[in-house]
């Protein structure tokens, strides 16, 4: 698993891993745009295909839909996307392929994420679907709370969004 920052060049990567992750998945114009933007960043984590079981790779992985260098099995598994001001964050998508989920690939994200953004960011927010327990149970171990929820949120599913919040100590 290798991990690094995401340039506007790997708009295509992300959209790929959003359609395959998301039912709301974000445009590859989109995350380019936000990707020159100066207050966004992205993160991205890459792996082995053999690092999938059997069922895995037939069932959940296209090595057609995900990019990467096929030659060497090595594949985008998942990203990160984050906006950052005046102290602030905010962790706009995460995502991880079904097949490489429960295996650290999202921790080790948020781990990059938080070690870049140490000295400049005081409180983290994000939002996350009220049945997403496995998300919930994650951002908890890293310290976020709920703070609120906004119903009905998510019109695929009319799921109510859970807002959270991470507060950093910045020494």
């Amino acid at each position: 698993m290798t991990i690094r920052e995401m340039l506007p060049e790997d708009a295509a990567a992300a959209a790929a891993l959003e359609r395959k992750i998301f039912p709301d998945a974000w445009s590859e114009k989109g995350i380019a745009e936000e990707l020159r933007d100066e207050f966004y960043r992205g993160f991205i984590v890459s792996a082995a295909t053999d690092d999938l079981s059997r069922d895995d790779k037939a069932d959940r992985v296209d090595p057609d839909d995900v990019p990467g260098d096929h030659g060497t099995d090595i594949i985008a598994a998942g990203y990160v996307l984050i906006r950052t001001v005046a102290g602030e964050g905010e962790i706009l998508r995460i995502g991880v392929l079904p097949g490489f989920r429960r295996r650290g690939f999202a921790g080790r994200l948020l781990d990059e994420v938080f070690r870049r953004t140490e000295k400049d960011v005081e409180q983290w927010f994000l939002e996350v679907r009220e049945h997403n327990a496995a998300a919930i149970s994650l951002y908890g171990s890293f310290g976020f709370i709920e703070i609120g929820r906004r119903k009905a949120y998510y019109r695929d599913t009319g799921e109510a969004a859970i807002l959270m919040r991470r507060d950093v100590l910045i020494t």
